[in-house]
């Protein structure tokens, strides 16, 4: 069911059907998915970047593994930065009560 509304609350109920999205509906949208993906593949080309300047080893896991991470970690903190800014910058132009 969709809002008249376009405050927070009005966009939430758009959104999904439930009065409070949880984690679970954040964690299956497609910006996490791409990230997971993007992260993946930094991850596998951080791993073979290294293997080509070291030889065959345990450590290309470790830097492929890292590397990962770190863009997950940045991947999520923009993602988390951008929702915070969309929410204090939402000036709604039908607020409901």
């Amino acid at each position: 069911m969709t809002s008249p509304h376009d405050d927070f609350a009005g966009v939430l109920q758009t959104y999904s059907f439930r009065r409070k999205v949880g984690i679970v509906h954040l964690l299956s949208g497609s910006p996490f998915i791409v990230g997971v993906i993007d992260a993946v593949v930094a991850g596998l080309l951080g791993s073979m970047a290294f293997q080509t300047i070291q030889e065959s080893g345990p450590a290309h896991v470790l830097v492929g593994f890292a590397t990962a991470v770190i863009l997950a970690v940045l991947l999520g903190s923009l993602w988390y930065q951008r929702l915070r800014r969309a929410r204090r910058d939402l000036r709604p132009r039908f607020p409901g009560n």
